[in-house]
C-alpha cells in the first residue's frame, strides 16, 4: 500500500513540479522556473505518462489485495517499467520540456540518464522472472 502512496507523490511532483518544489524550498526556487513548455503540455506528451503513473498505482495496490506478486502482475509490472522508460526517454528525445533555458539545460539529461536507469532495473526484473525458483509440485 506504500508503494501505490509512493506512485501518487510521483504522480503529483510530475503534475506540479513548481508547486512541490515551491513548497518543499520554502518558496526559495520559484515555480515559474519549473513551468513546462508549451510542446511539453501537449495531447501527445503529459498526458501518457500521467496514465502509466496511475496504473502504476493501481498495480501495486492490486498486489497490496492480493497479497503477493502473481506471475500476471510481475509481467505487467515489466512491460509498465518499460514503457515509463519509454516515455521518459521519449521526453528527453523530443522537444522542450521546461520553458526555463536554465532548468532545460539540466532536466534533458537528467530525464535521459532516469529513462537508462529505468530500463536497466526492467532488464532486471526480466532476468529475476526468467530465473525464479518455482517451487516443487505438492506430492499427491
Amino acid at each position: 500500500m506504500g508503494l501505490a502512496l509512493g506512485w501518487l507523490a510521483l504522480l503529483v511532483c510530475y503534475l506540479v513540479p513548481g508547486w512541490v518544489t515551491e513548497m518543499v524550498s520554502g518558496g526559495r526556487v520559484a515555480a515559474a522556473t519549473l513551468a513546462y513548455s508549451d510542446s511539453f503540455t501537449s495531447a501527445f506528451r503529459v498526458p501518457w505518462l500521467v496514465g502509466l503513473l496511475v496504473i502504476a498505482g493501481g498495480l501495486q495496490f492490486v498486489v497490496a489485495v492480493q497479497g503477493r506478486w502473481r506471475p500476471g502482475t510481475r509481467w505487467a509490472r515489466i512491460a509498465l517499467t518499460a514503457s515509463i522508460s519509454i516515455q521518459l526517454g521519449w521526453h528527453a528525445s523530443y522537444g522542450s520540456i521546461f520553458a526555463d533555458p536554465q532548468t532545460e539545460r539540466y532536466a534533458v539529461p537528467a530525464f535521459a540518464w532516469l529513462s537508462v536507469v529505468i530500463l536497466i532495473g526492467c532488464g532486471v526484473l526480466i532476468y529475476r522472472e526468467y530465473n525464479r525458483v518455482r517451487p516443487a509440485p505438492a506430492p499427491a
